[in-house]
């Protein structure tokens, strides 16, 4: 376990965004949906690290569980889906859409190219105090925000990442949205590939991915 003075740090830029139409909106952390904070965070980490510092709320498959109860945000994985975004990062399109057979001939090199990813993955920061399934993030695994007015830096709960690092309880950040992003790079990939991480804090989330706590996010 890292102490505080210890911990690996990444700079973040501290976003605002609030228009005053937002105040109209009635808000109720009861049903979920509290008031979020009228910034979020943006950085970006290593995607093999971010992998092991991300959990993923899954919705309830049961049609019995009302919206409001249901704080699972993410469908089920697609594995098929994550792997051809791998194969467009790795080499572009169109040919993470050829057939394997085709893919393995040298036929079809001249349509390698870089398949560069600058589609954000959404995430939230779990604090102390959020549970997911009566469970909670340990105290030597929460993520802090040390503010520097419009930057900040998070603290993360190691020194130094390593491959075998894993959370001792809850993952201290959850997916929103990008899940089948991230997990397409459950292989090994260059330390190099960095994805764009706008980033809430303890946002309680119900619904659909791009809705949390009242807040709803958009690729446009």
């Amino acid at each position: 376990m890292a102490t505080k003075t210890e911990r690996r740090e990444v700079a973040a830029l501290k976003v605002h965004q609030w228009i005053k139409a937002w105040d109209k909106i009635v808000f109720s952390a009861s049903e979920h949906r509290k008031k979020p904070d009228p910034y979020f965070y943006l950085f970006s980490l290593p995607a093999v690290e971010l992998r092991n510092l991300c959990g993923i709320a899954r919705r309830q498959a049961s049609d019995l569980t009302p919206r409001a109860a249901d704080l699972g945000i993410q469908r089920e994985h697609d594995p098929e889906r994550s792997d051809e975004i791998w194969r467009f990062v790795e080499y572009g399109y169109p040919w993470s859409t050829l057939s394997e057979a085709k893919r393995k001939t040298a036929e079809f090199n001249d349509l390698r190219k870089p398949g560069w990813l600058p589609t954000a993955i959404v995430i939230t920061i779990l604090k102390p105090s959020d549970t997911r399934g009566q469970r909670t993030v340990a105290a030597e695994d929460i993520i802090s925000v040390r503010d520097e007015g419009v930057s900040c830096r998070l603290s993360l709960p190691y020194r130094q990442w390593s491959k075998e690092w894993r959370p001792s309880e809850v993952a201290p950040l959850e997916v929103i949205d990008g899940q089948h992003r991230l997990w397409a790079f459950e292989k090994d990939v260059d330390t190099d590939l960095l994805p764009c991480l706008p980033s809430f804090i303890s946002r309680f989330c119900s619904g659909s991915a791009p809705e949390c706590g009242g807040l709803q996010t958009r690729s446009v």
